[in-house]
This record gives C-alpha cells, sequence and structure tokens, in this order.
C-alpha cells in the first residue's frame, strides 16, 4: 500500500467518521448537560453510576476487543480467513461468559459497594445497570470485528446506534417518565440493550457465526491475557480512584471533575476515528512485512493538527467554556478541566499511538508494563503528592501518570525498532 493511499484511507475514515461518531458524540455531550441540570449531586450520582458501568464494561470485555481486532486484521493479511473466523468465536465465547458473570456480581453487590462508597441509595442504580453489561460487551465486540476487517462504516454504526439509542431512552426517561436519575439510568440500560440487539443482529449476518461451535484457541488466549490485565488495572483503577475522591471531597467533587473530563474528552473525538483505522491498518502492513514508517507519520500529522488547536482554546478558556455548557454552578470545574486538557493532549499524542504499535507487533506484556507504570504513578501521586483527593489532585495524578506512560512508551518502541 502506497503512502497516499494510505492517507486517503485516513481521509476517508476521517470524513465518514466526523459525521456519524461526530453525531454520536454530540449527543453523548448534550446527554450528560441535560443530566447536568439536575443539579451537581445528582450529576455526580449519574456520572459515578455509568463511569462503574463503563469501568465493568471493560475490564469484562478483558481486553479481548483489542486482541479481536488485531488478529482478525493480522490474520486477513496472512490470508488465512479460518483463523479469523475461530478468533470471533474465541472473543465472543469469552465475552458473553465474563459479562454475564459480571452483571450478577454486580446486582447481588450492588448493596456492599453503595455503602462502600457512602451512597446507599446507589443501589438501585447499580441493580438498573447490571441488566446492560452483557448487551455492552456485545456492542464493543462487534466493533472491534468490523475494525479488524476494516469495514470502518459498520465500526461507526455500532457504536452510533449504541449511543444514539442510549440517549433517546434516557432522554425520554427524564423528561417523559421524571426527572431524576433513576428514570435516567432506566433509559440508559435500555438504550444499551436494544442497541447490542441490533449489533448482535449485523454482527451474525456479516460474520455467518449462526451455526459455529464455540472455541478458544489458545494463540488467542496467549496474547489476549497480557492485553486483559492492562485493561482490567486501567479500568478498576480509574474507578477506584473515583471512589476515593467521591469518599475523601463528597458527591459535589465528583460533578465538578465530571463535567470536566466531559468536555476534555473532546479532545478525543477525531482521534479516536483515525486510530479505528490505524490499527488494523499497521497490523496488516506488519504481517505483510512492510513498513508502517509512512502511516505512523501521517497519524502523528493528523494527531497534531486535531488536538493542537481544541486544546489550546479548551485551556485558554476553561472557565468561559465550563460555564457555557454546564452552567455557573459549575464553574468549580474549571481549574480540573485546564489539567485535564493538557493530560488528554499528552496521551492523544504520545500514549495512544506508540501504544498500539507495541499490541500491532504482538509486544503485549511490554503494554501491561506500561499500564502499570501509569497506575503506580498516579495513584502514588494521589497519595503522596496531592493528598487532599480532590478533583484538582486525581486530575494532576493523570497527567503524571500518563507522562511516566508517554517517556516508557517512546522507549519501548524505538528499543524494538518498530518503525
Amino acid at each position: 500500500m502506497k503512502n497516499r493511499e494510505l492517507e486517503k484511507s485516513f481521509v476517508t475514515s476521517i470524513s465518514f467518521g466526523t459525521i456519524i461518531v461526530g453525531c454520536s458524540k454530540l449527543l453523548n455531550f448534550i446527554l450528560k448537560i441535560l443530566v447536568s441540570r439536575l443539579g451537581v449531586v445528582n450529576f455526580s450520582d449519574y456520572y459515578l453510576a455509568t463511569s462503574t458501568f463503563s469501568g465493568l464494561t471493560t475490564i469484562t470485555a478483558l481486553g479481548v476487543p483489542m486482541s479481536t481486532t488485531r488478529y482478525i486484521s493480522f490474520f486477513v493479511g496472512k490470508n488465512r480467513p479460518k483463523d479469523a473466523h475461530n478468533t470471533i468465536t474465541s472473543a465472543l465465547t469469552i465475552t458473553l461468559l465474563s459479562s454475564l458473570i459480571a452483571a450478577v456480581a454486580l446486582y447481588a453487590g450492588a448493596q456492599y459497594l453503595s455503602d462502600a462508597i457512602g451512597a446507599p441509595h446507589a443501589t438501585v442504580y447499580f441493580h438498573i445497570l447490571s441488566f446492560g453489561l452483557v448487551g455492552a460487551t456485545i456492542t464493543l465486540l462487534s466493533r472491534a470485528v468490523f475494525l479488524g476487517y476494516k469495514r470502518i462504516q459498520l465500526a461507526y454504526a455500532a457504536e452510533a446506534i449504541e449511543v444514539g439509542l442510549k440517549f433517546i431512552f434516557t432522554v425520554t426517561g427524564i423528561l417523559i417518565l421524571g426527572w431524576g436519575v433513576f428514570w435516567a439510568l432506566i433509559g440508559y440500560a435500555i438504550g444499551t440493550i436494544v442497541a447490542s440487539s441490533i449489533n448482535a443482529i449485523i454482527l451474525i449476518n456479516v460474520t455467518n457465526i449462526k451455526h459455529v461451535t464455540p472455541k478458544i484457541t489458545s494463540e488467542f488466549l496467549r496474547f489476549a491475557l497480557p492485553v486483559s490485565a492492562s485493561e482490567i488495572v486501567t479500568s478498576a483503577a480509574s474507578v477506584v480512584l473515583l471512589y476515593i475522591v467521591r469518599l475523601q471531597s463528597g458527591a459535589e467533587m465528583i460533578g465538578f471533575y465530571g463535567a470536566a473530563v466531559s468536555i476534555a474528552a473532546l479532545i478525543h473525538v477525531i482521534p479516536q476515528m483515525i486510530f479505528s483505522i490505524f490499527l488494523p491498518t499497521a497490523s496488516e502492513l506488519y504481517a505483510q512485512k512492510k513498513p508502517i514508517l509512512p502511516i505512523y507519520k501521517t497519524l502523528l500529522l493528523w494527531l497534531c493538527i486535531v488536538v493542537f488547536l481544541p486544546g489550546v482554546v479548551l485551556f485558554a478558556l476553561s472557565t468561559h467554556v465550563t460555564s457555557l455548557i454546564f452552567g455557573h454552578s459549575y464553574v468549580s470545574a474549571a481549574p480540573i478541566l485546564s489539567i485535564l486538557v493538557v493530560a488528554y493532549s499528552l496521551y492523544t499524542i504520545l500514549v495512544w499511538p506508540n501504544r498500539q504499535i507495541l499490541d500491532m507487533a504482538g509486544y503485549t506484556k511490554e503494554n501491561l508494563c506500561l499500564t502499570v507504570l501509569r497506575v503506580s504513578v498516579t495513584i502514588i501521586s494521589l497519595c503522596v503528592i496531592f493528598p487532599e483527593f480532590s478533583g484538582i489532585g486525581l486530575a494532576k495524578s493523570m497527567l503524571l501518570g500518563w507522562t511516566g506512560e508517554a517517556v516508557g512508551s517512546l522507549i519501548l518502541v524505538k528499543r524494538k525498532r518498530l518503525i
């Protein structure tokens, strides 16, 4: 594949993704703004509950989606369609079992979890969201399969379907059934379940896996296990750190932090579209023993363009942006936003691409070490350097953690001579 063809592939991906994923992110962002109007404390409950749900979805996926994308694209590059097909059945077997176990565990342990974070009223929230865990995992895996085959439009559509339906059902729950977190989360869970049913049907029709006996290949497991451990450590640490701040600084602080994260995460919208095509394309080139330096240079060029401008604007106008979007009651989120903008930008340009290159080359154990490094630095920073356990302290700790991860990933990619 020539360099101009690679650039054309990126442009096509970004063009389509801008329409589909851009609209999806906008709906998700609007949804958070609507919930934020319930008040800082109620928004805190919503953010904490949905963050727990997202974290558990990632944990129960066990790193399988990333491994699925990598292996399918690798086998496509090797012209081994049967092995690509076996990858799908392995992934389905693992994720369906793990997500079902997690859903039962969340429902059974909801009361204990709520008491542990000092929010006994949140028990019913966790009960509601437990019903959506299996569905969320199915959508996550469907998207990974589509990316592996470089069916980029289907991958974007899978995400758009989930976000769109969650938006419709959540807004219905808030505005029609009752203006509160309870009905918002019921709508959130229903939207997740309906979306996963649609995506499952599309997955079955596209891959023709109706009559396949589930199996788990040893090769897939060897690659996926370190990825699984990395995903589990990352998600578990993120949720636990939120719980610590909730316990030490109260519900309002989580509300401010959630608002800041919602705005800072906008930096990742376009890069997410770019990375959707980067990993499968790089894996296919790697399998064919072709250089990936051209696509890597193109990747960095696009990232610098789409990250620098919004990053500068959000950093310089953090107070105005926060007040304009979430209201004056969230102005305390502005200092947190400034730090998170720097952290998210750093992660996007220096960490994200290098970790994907390591995954592409099969260095998942090294990536696990990077995850442990980041989490360790973040936790130590929060407990030792910023012991006030505030939203600002958590944001600064994340920035230090990602800085350490960036340095480590650059060193590893250079030592392995992957580009």
